[in-house]
């Protein structure tokens, strides 16, 4: 077996046009499915919502984050609705930013599972559609020192 280096350098193009690959190894890695794919098995909290903060996607570390066994159960209800932050304002203004298109970062206090204390760091990123508008927002959450 080759080290991993060999399999894929940064000029490995994943396409028919590579001859190295075979046709049945084609897909296309650069569209929504491969996306959606690193956002599932990321190894934090990744919540997908539209921009009214409804969400579409929550990956595995969200929901065991939420104490869910199944993730489908906070599709479409509010972002702020599922989320244990105490700061609820704060939460609620760093969706309107994002939006409205800006990228936001927060640090958040929200009680564990358990009752400990947490402080977590939030990413909220826009995303646009293909007409411009934003059509979802991105929110990462992991650990921060607290």
């Amino acid at each position: 077996m080759q080290p991993a280096e060999h399999l894929a350098s940064p000029n490995t193009s994943f396409n028919a046009s590579n001859s190295s690959l075979d046709a049945s190894h084609e897909c296309d890695l650069t569209g929504t499915a491969l996306a959606l794919a690193l956002l599932r098995h990321h190894s934090d909290s990744v919540y997908l919502m539209d921009p009214d903060g409804r969400l579409t996607m929550v990956n595995r570390a969200a929901a065991a984050e939420l104490g869910l066994d199944d993730a489908s159960r906070v599709q479409g209800r509010h972002w702020t609705q599922i989320w244990t932050c105490l700061d609820h304002e704060t939460l609620r203004a760093g969706l309107v930013e994002a939006a409205e298109g800006e990228a936001v970062r927060m640090t958040l206090h929200c009680p564990g599972l358990e009752g400990e204390d947490q402080h977590r760091a939030v990413t909220l990123c826009p995303i646009e559609g293909n007409d411009g508008r934003i059509a979802k927002i991105l929110c990462i959450a992991h650990a921060a020192a607290g």
